[in-house]
């Protein structure tokens, strides 16, 4: 069976930020419950992502603020992953910058 191929993929990682946006695109400040989604469940989704999709220009991860996720680096180092097996071109971390990342 050929593998579908798309350009990208969006992992939304929290629904926790530093900001109060009005219009936000994902809607962050007005959910009820913020919470940090499962390492563990992410990367079982990027596992499942690779296994239908043949190569990815880029993996992004996205929030609320992605640098408040406590396994980012765990995120990162398995998106690299595919990386290094050239599946995907690179992994993205998107931010709003009100935050400086600790490594």
């Amino acid at each position: 069976m050929q593998k579908a191929k798309i350009e990208f993929a969006t992992f939304i990682i929290n629904t926790i930020c530093t900001l109060k946006c009005k219009n936000c695109i994902t809607r962050t400040p007005y959910q009820r419950n913020p919470q940090n989604y499962p390492l563990k469940s992410i990367n079982r989704d990027m596992d499942l992502l690779f296994d239908i999709f043949e190569h990815l220009n880029h993996v992004d991860f996205e929030g609320g603020e992605t640098l408040l996720h406590p396994d980012l680096p765990g995120l990162v180092d398995h998106a690299l992953y595919y990386v290094k097996k050239g599946l995907a071109d690179e992994a993205r971390i998107l931010t709003n910058g009100t935050l400086l990342p600790s490594r």
